[in-house]
């Protein structure tokens, strides 16, 4: 989880919102964004989107802003495990960290070269002693990362970083063993890299002069959206894959009706939603006389309906499917063919309609 301020929307009368977003280690998908209240921060924000999730068995990666007691008590009380980084900012977390007897532990090391650069990092991992009594953690881990690149003045010569940083987390030796602690900590920068940088330089959301009401928050979404479907097909290179879809406008109604990417330069498979995120739900049917496909997915709070020709579905007995789609009391497929009984129809109340819940594509 990360936050990020979209620049291009401050006025003379309020400062730039900033928005807190979720993002899917493995699929790179957002599945979650809030705004930060006016004259607030991160670390209430992140706690209300936290409460949104099923934190079962979910391991969180956050930044050192919410190394706090409070965010570990959410996490915890979910059935989470949490990854916190240790800096200043918790001063005596730090010193205590800082002392624990480093030289003895032994180290794992990992070496990447790309871009220029080689990077080693290497990670020693303990377990938390009695006397650090942050809430519910359970190992302590020292992570060195050494970076050397050409040296942006000197030609042939290099420079060197190193970089030393203390990570706590809830997970036990058995949950997150080094290796798997450390693919944690470097895969939290995935948000940085897959969503942040993205927004930023492929749609040049800070120069997006969107300003009124939840507009900015709107358009961050939307943008998320268009990220998010092209992730789940495998699309690894966001800019080519908006420039694949901008040259014909039947491509990006396609992707989002029917999952398909037809560049096989970009992808070669189909996308589901259900294998990309396992909490979300998906039904399909063949409504009678239509040879369209819609189909309906639920995530969380939101229910999906896409539906690639209304045709002879006529409103009611699609109002009545999101219904029971979001009470899970009917399956969709019984609705779509046969349409809902009376005692499903008596049950439909207006309220159940808010446009929070649901969305048509």
């Amino acid at each position: 989880m990360d936050g990020k301020t979209v620049r291009g929307a401050r006025t003379g009368a309020q400062t730039a919102p900033h928005l807190v977003a979720a993002l899917d280690h493995a699929t790179g998908v957002i599945v979650g964004q809030l705004a930060t209240a006016a004259k607030s921060n991160e670390i209430p924000t992140v706690r209300t989107l936290l409460a949104t999730f099923d934190l079962n068995g979910v391991v969180v990666t956050v930044d050192a802003m919410h190394t706090q007691t409070d965010t570990a008590e959410v996490i915890i009380a979910g059935g989470g495990n949490y990854v916190f980084t240790v800096k200043l900012n918790q001063p005596t977390l730090y010193a205590a960290c800082k002392a624990l007897p480093w030289s003895k532990i032994r180290r794992h090391t990992s070496i990447q070269k790309g871009h220029g650069r080689r990077a080693c990092r290497t990670i020693k991992v303990i377990a938390v002693p009695a006397w650090i009594t942050f809430t519910g953690a359970a190992q302590v881990a020292q992570v060195r990362r050494t970076v050397t690149r050409p040296h942006p003045k000197k030609p042939g010569k290099t420079k060197k970083t190193i970089e030393t940083v203390y990570i706590i987390t809830s997970a036990d030796h058995h949950a997150a063993p080094p290796d798997v602690f450390a693919s944690w900590i470097q895969n939290h920068w995935r948000i940085e890299n897959q969503t942040h940088w993205v927004r930023d330089v492929d749609f040049d959301e800070d120069r997006s002069r969107v300003r009124t009401g939840n507009g900015p928050h709107t358009m961050a979404t939307l943008r998320n959206t268009a990220i998010n479907l092209l992730r789940l097909t495998g699309t690894t290179n966001i800019a080519a894959g908006l420039r694949h879809h901008a040259n014909n406008q039947q491509r990006p109604i396609n992707l989002a009706l029917t999952g398909t990417v037809r560049n096989p330069a970009l992808a070669h498979k189909r996308w589901s939603w259900r294998p990309a995120i396992s909490q979300l739900s998906r039904m399909r049917c063949r409504s009678s006389g239509n040879p369209a496909l819609p189909y309906m997915c639920r995530f969380r709070s939101l229910i999906f309906v896409f539906v690639p020709s209304v045709g002879p579905l006529l409103y009611s007995r699609l109002r009545a499917a999101v219904t029971a789609a979001w009470s899970w009391r009917m399956p969709v497929t019984k609705l779509l063919r046969g349409g809902c009984s009376s005692a499903c129809a008596a049950s439909i109340q207006p309220a159940s309609f808010s446009p929070a819940r649901f969305i048509i594509m």
